[in-house]
């Protein structure tokens, strides 16, 4: 482990299985693969090209850290830490990661620095040093509404989580992992419900209840795809053209849809939404309460819950 942190111990199985969630968020999106490496009779290894530990003291108190790749630009570290991520487990939120949790979005973090993304701007956490949206982002949207590389709180940029954080990479992780890596074109290449009904296969992308909290950003490869909000009565706006935002669950900018994907169709719930389409053919479910709906370009289908007349 690096020389400035003690306290060493192996990964929980929980922190590795929401490792393991995290890094398929990453081959969700992105044309990179990983394989999981263990020695015989043990679930742990020290032969791969990646490892992940945890530390208890050190690092100034930092969350976690971690090196990108050798060979890449920035503090590669030396000899094989290069790749390597290391989580501070004295912090309960790491220790015990969950979905929407700060733990879990701390793991999805260090993973892109360790297959090769920086933060959104030249900072870093460290002793002393008070890094702030207004003195340190050189863009607009550094900002966790964006991606899940930046440090800044989605306030800054007109979002509400409510005090949850993204669980997979976001608009600009999904532009930034493909660049350097191209898009996987293999991921939900069928027709895929996203939220209510989901058959997406992520939990994140999955609401069951209408106390369940959504925040994702949508890579699809094909198919005729949907975003299934039906179970919420809170009035929303869905949004369906690529790049843009939805607020979705009593949320604001929780949702979006990656540059290059196309999402059909669109159920609201039944408080007041507002459904806006995109140019593909859309069919738009209102579902009750006093919408209003804008089809866009297309040959779009709206389908109403009430009498004609109403």
């Amino acid at each position: 482990m690096p020389t400035d942190t003690s306290g060493f111990s192996q990964f929980t199985a929980a922190q590795i299985a929401v490792a393991l969630q995290s890094m398929a968020a990453w081959s969700d999106v992105a044309n990179i693969t990983f394989v999981r490496v263990s020695d015989a009779g043990s679930q742990y290894s020290n032969n791969a090209t990646m490892l992940f530990g945890n530390y208890a003291e050190g690092q100034s108190g930092a969350a976690a850290f971690a090196y990108l790749p050798g060979g890449m630009p920035g503090a590669t570290g030396t000899g094989s830490a290069a790749g390597d991520v290391w989580i501070n487990s004295s912090l309960s939120y790491n220790a015990n990661p969950v979905l929407y949790g700060y733990g879990t979005q701390t793991l999805l973090h260090e993973i892109g620095h360790a297959i090769g993304l920086s933060h959104p701007a030249a900072y870093n956490a460290s002793a002393g040093v008070n890094i702030t949206y207004d003195q340190h982002a050189i863009y607009f949207e550094d900002s966790r509404q964006y991606t899940v590389m930046s440090y800044f709180s989605e306030t800054n940029t007109g979002a509400v989580f409510n005090n949850r954080y993204a669980s997979a990479p976001l608009m600009d992780d999904i532009a930034a992992a493909q660049r350097l890596y191209g898009a996987n074109t293999t991921t939900r290449t069928g027709d895929t419900v996203y939220g209510f009904n989901s058959n997406a296969g992520q939990p994140w992308f999955q609401a069951g209840t209408a106390a369940s909290p959504l925040i994702f950003a949508v890579w699809d490869a094909g198919g005729v795809d949907t975003f299934d909000f039906s179970g919420y009565a809170m009035p929303q706006v869905i949004d369906l053209r690529q790049g843009a935002f939805s607020n979705v669950g009593g949320m604001v900018g929780n949702v979006s849809i990656a540059i290059g994907v196309t999402i059909e169709n669109a159920i609201g719930g039944t408080g007041a939404d507002t459904i806006r389409g995109n140019s593909a053919d859309n069919t738009i479910t209102g579902n009750g309460g006093a919408d209003v709906i804008d089809g866009g370009l297309g040959t779009d289908t709206v389908v109403f819950s009430g009498p004609r007349a109403n």
